[in-house]
């Protein structure tokens, strides 16, 4: 599978609610995420309790994907996406977000975001 279809597919499973099967078919153990904020996690799990943190206060009305594209040679996939969501207290409100990730061996293993939240509050 190329790296363009895996990314293809991740997506997919997220567009269809199922982050969690993307997470656990996609991701190395070891992932190095970085937020757009700077926030930084170490491993697969701590991916997993973000998530289910982020999936307790924001309800996804739609998530868009707008750019998917990959790298063949260097490892590199990246995703824009739009999210139009309610987040908590910030109430409903659209996000653009940018995720670059690196691939070894089919997996996952370093993942950083870029958004803007200005938008959010």
């Amino acid at each position: 599978m190329t790296l363009l279809q895996s990314i293809t597919a991740l997506y997919k499973l997220v567009q269809d609610g199922r982050d969690m099967e993307a997470l656990d078919t996609y991701y190395a153990d070891e992932v190095v995420i970085t937020e757009g904020d700077g926030a930084v996690r170490h491993g697969k799990e701590a991916q997993r309790a973000a998530m289910e943190a982020f999936s307790a206060g924001v309800t996804t009305h739609d998530m868009r994907v707008l750019v998917l594209t990959a790298n063949e040679q260097t490892g590199h996939t990246a995703v824009e996406v739009e999210w139009d969501a309610t987040w908590g207290e910030a109430g409903r409100a659209t996000m653009r977000e940018v995720g670059v990730q690196q691939w070894q061996d089919g997996k996952i293993i370093a993942e950083r975001f870029y958004y803007d939240t200005r938008n959010m509050s």
